[in-house]
């Protein structure tokens, strides 16, 4: 195997910081997200024990960049159609890396955008 040249320590923190893009939510429009950082990531998957909204409702909380929600909007998820939120999150934890469990809510939410 031939050696390949390695990456600098500024190149690979470059490569690895997060990102931000337009989502296009089926029905809804476009939105900006974000990708989360590895602490939100932390704070999303400590959430797994109460259940899929919680982390659905957080991964939005911290990844939706356009338009922001205050608290009040935020708790209006709660009465949403399961769909549109379960894409949306998903849509934040794939941009985060977090591709498997983006895969686990996009089954159930019937796939992708």
């Amino acid at each position: 195997m031939p050696n390949k040249a390695r990456v600098s320590a500024q190149a690979f923190l470059a490569a690895i910081q997060g990102k931000t893009q337009d989502f296009e939510l089926d029905g809804v429009g476009v939105v900006g997200i974000r990708s989360l950082t590895t602490p939100e990531a932390e704070q999303l998957t400590a959430l797994q024990g109460e259940g899929t909204s919680a982390m659905l409702f957080k991964a939005i909380d911290l990844g939706l960049t356009d338009p922001v929600l205050s608290p009040e909007e935020l708790a209006q998820l709660h009465t949403a159609l399961p769909g549109p939120v379960m894409k949306l999150a998903a849509a934040i934890m794939r941009l985060s890396g977090m591709a498997d469990e983006a895969a686990t809510l996009e089954g159930e939410a019937g796939g992708g955008s």
